[in-house]
């Protein structure tokens, strides 16, 4: 005979055996149903667990961390759903394991309140970190835009060359120009499209007032702000307000509960330590954020803005200007330094007869650009100062009414017309080395760095295989092909297929490489000609 203990276990066997042939009951939408049935794959916390969580502020301390908070506000059930599930309080072996859990998520009181409480106390201090390093960039960058006289000197001469530029027409006499334009400086080209603008802008800063050209390191800094909104941060500012506001407001809802425990009440006290912290802090940031305000609206006061442009639109123009103009700086110094090497080891030039040359051949041969780093030999006595050369330039391309030039006017133009291209040594650099060379991929996550073995030849062929001595991989023409520095050590080259980035192991090394390409890259494959039009914005 069975006891009766052995019949009772034998009926719950029966019992769950016809429970389990039964079809679960589901009120959740089947993808909500499936991606909450992920979250708890992962979650393993039972109600009672929950509950002891929920009364902790810290997730160091054993509380909830933010991505479990955000997920369970995500699937918090609402009245609806907890009217339907009450009525399997019961009976929840009738449920499947998702529509249990959002069942037990219902017997929770308060759930949603501190659900929201958790959830600022989570994000408000990563928000502030974020939040409060930026308004104090902003707050410097447009102390420094309005106190910079090296930034306003340099926008002088970009404002001077434009009316040169444009003398003649009603553009030529403007007293200034919009910050948002300061990019487009890199986008104007003269006739020969090597040469920009703002390389010009550069060339004629170093020869005439070379120290203000240290207002890069000033405003580095701001390269940081890019896209960066004056509103936005005033606008996040006041969201942290609010959320803290709301903190208070559910901390009022759960201290009218009866008897709370003792867990509760430390919370409670965490809660109140919490609000009282960041309250002294978004009052500070709150002052800062004013500040920075009017730091601003005085910035566009000082450049003559329209008070209501957008920050971003400045913050980006200047940065992209700063970039650019470090840019052709650092293209300059390494043109200078490759002319050094090539003075150093290319054979002696013929030497001239210092008889027959006129001192307006000497005048155009010293305005001519510093971008040709080679040193010429030149005819005659010595050389005026700048100021001279100016002055006797303007005077010789004076018009009256009987001659569209001077004397003088004329024989520059022809010197123009006449002059030959200017002497190249017979030798060209080359070099090779192993180089690493990011791969060519579609996405930046499966790009790497690959060790590749670069020989550059005399007739501007950059060839690279896998090992030295072996079959090339592939070979860039280098005329034309713009070539500079992302960092120390990573050589760009921008090739009209492809951008490759090239890695040395030092950056001496990289530099070495950039001096050489870049004698190829900027070679002329024709002599430029002259119009007749002495305004012409032309730089060689």
């Amino acid at each position: 005979m069975y006891s009766q203990k052995t019949e009772h276990s034998i009926s719950e066997a029966v019992e769950k055996v016809e429970t389990s042939k039964k079809k679960l009951k589901s009120f959740l939408d089947p993808k909500v149903a499936q991606n909450l049935g992920i979250f708890l794959a992962g979650f393993k916390m039972d109600a009672e667990e929950l509950k002891f969580r929920l009364a902790i502020v810290s997730e160091n301390n054993g509380g909830l961390g933010a991505e479990q908070i955000n997920m369970l506000r995500r699937y918090y059930p609402t009245a609806e759903d907890m009217e339907t599930y009450r009525k399997f309080k019961d009976r929840q072996a009738e449920l499947e394991h998702a529509d249990q859990f959002m069942l037990q998520l219902c017997e929770i009181p308060h759930l949603k309140t501190r659900l929201d409480v958790l959830m600022v106390i989570n994000e408000l201090p990563v928000q502030y970190e974020d939040l409060a390093p930026t308004i104090d960039r902003v707050h410097d960058a447009c102390k420094l835009l309005c106190s910079s006289e090296k930034f306003v000197s340099v926008l002088e001469h970009v404002l001077a060359i434009g009316n040169f530029i444009n003398s003649g027409s009603a553009q030529g006499v403007s007293m200034g120009f919009r910050l948002i334009s300061l990019p487009k400086l890199a986008d104007c080209r003269g006739r020969n499209k090597s040469c920009t603008l703002l390389k010009y802008v550069v060339q004629q800063i170093k020869k005439d007032n070379p120290e203000l050209l240290s207002f890069i390191d000033e405003f580095m800094p701001m390269t940081r702000l890019f896209d960066v909104s004056v509103k936005a941060l005033e606008a996040e500012v006041e969201v942290m307000k609010r959320d803290l506001n709301n903190v208070k407001k559910n901390m009022t809802v759960l201290l009218k509960v009866e008897n709370p425990s003792e867990r509760d009440v430390a919370f409670f006290d965490d809660v109140a330590a919490f609000v009282e912290q960041y309250g002294r802090k978004l009052a500070s940031l709150q002052k800062k954020s004013e500040e920075m305000k009017t730091a601003y609206e005085r910035m566009l006061e000082r450049f003559a803005e329209p008070q209501g442009v957008d920050s971003s639109d400045i913050f980006t123009a200047i940065s992209d200007f700063v970039k650019a103009f470090k840019r052709e700086m650092d293209l300059i110094h390494a043109a200078a330094g490759l002319g050094r090497r090539m003075s150093k080891m290319k054979p002696l030039q013929p030497y001239h007869k210092k008889e027959g040359r006129t001192h307006i051949e000497r005048v155009i041969e010293q305005s001519c650009s510093d971008a040709d780093s080679e040193k010429k030999v030149m005819k005659g006595g010595s050389v005026d100062d700048t100021s001279n050369h100016v002055a006797t330039l303007r005077k010789a391309f004076s018009s009256d009414d009987s001659k569209p030039y001077s004397k003088h006017g004329q024989e520059i133009l022809k010197g123009f017309q006449n002059k030959r291209q200017d002497r190249r040594p017979t030798w060209n650099p080359t070099k090779e080395g192993y180089l690493e060379k990011l791969s060519n991929t579609k996405t930046p996550l499966t790009s790497s760095w690959n060790r590749r073995f670069f020989e550059l030849t005399t007739n501007g062929h950059l060839y690279y295989s896998k090992r030295k001595n072996e079959k090339n991989v592939e070979s860039i023409y280098l005329r034309g092909v713009p070539v500079a520095l992302e960092d120390d050590k990573t050589l760009t080259v921008q090739t009209e297929e492809r951008c490759y980035k090239l890695r040395a192991n030092s950056s001496k090394e990289a530099q070495q490489w950039l001096e050489c390409l870049l004698f190829y890259t900027h070679k002329p494959a024709s002599v430029p000609k002259r119009s007749p039009t002495p305004k012409t914005f032309e730089v060689h």
